[in-house]
């Protein structure tokens, strides 16, 4: 089981590669997205549209995370496939599949088992596109760009991983403060 989690070699090629730059484009990119969060918290309080078609504006945000990603690879003169796009890319979606499952059943399933009512297929299938964008987002950008690049700032290979997920964290605190006046 250890064995399908552990990275490949070419993971472990690229990460020595990276440098002070890369970790700092990375920072950047972190920074972009906070900001981007923030912006998504004001104009849920101020436009009702923005409130009453939330997914949608998440799902664009998350395409949007997607595509500055990918702008920051290319810019830098990299391959896609450093941040995700080749390899072990079918395990990924697998976890990924599996984690969004439980994560659909305790924003979804919890509420029907304890009585509440049935929601319309079309709010399920919106719901499932969010989780998709949201999750494939989160991949691209926390594990195949910021967890990978701030290898160039920090050379322990755990540090990066523990700094990767403090920052995953925090990148959800901006929005929900913000939207629900914390």
């Amino acid at each position: 089981m250890l064995k399908i989690l552990k990275a490949n070699e070419e993971y472990e090629n690229n990460i020595k590669k990276y440098t002070k730059k890369d970790g700092i484009l990375a920072l950047i990119l972190f920074a972009i997205m906070i900001i981007m969060c923030v912006l998504q918290g004001v104009l849920y309080n101020k436009f009702n549209f923005i409130k009453d078609n939330i997914r949608l504006v998440g799902c664009l945000f998350y395409l949007l995370l997607i595509v500055i990603s990918i702008l920051f690879v290319k810019l830098s003169k990299q391959k896609l496939d450093t941040i995700g796009f080749k390899g072990r890319w079918k395990l990924s979606i697998i976890i990924g599949g599996i984690l969004s499952l439980i994560y659909f059943y305790n924003n979804c399933l919890s509420h029907l088992i304890n009585g509440e009512k049935l929601v319309s297929v079309i709010e399920i299938v919106s719901l499932i596109i969010f989780y998709f964008a949201v999750s494939a987002s989160e991949e691209i950008v926390f594990r195949g760009y910021i967890g990978t690049r701030l290898n160039g700032l920090i050379k322990n290979k755990y540090i990066v991983l523990f700094i990767t997920g403090i920052l995953f964290i925090v990148m959800h605190f901006p929005y929900r403060m913000i939207a629900y006046g914390m």
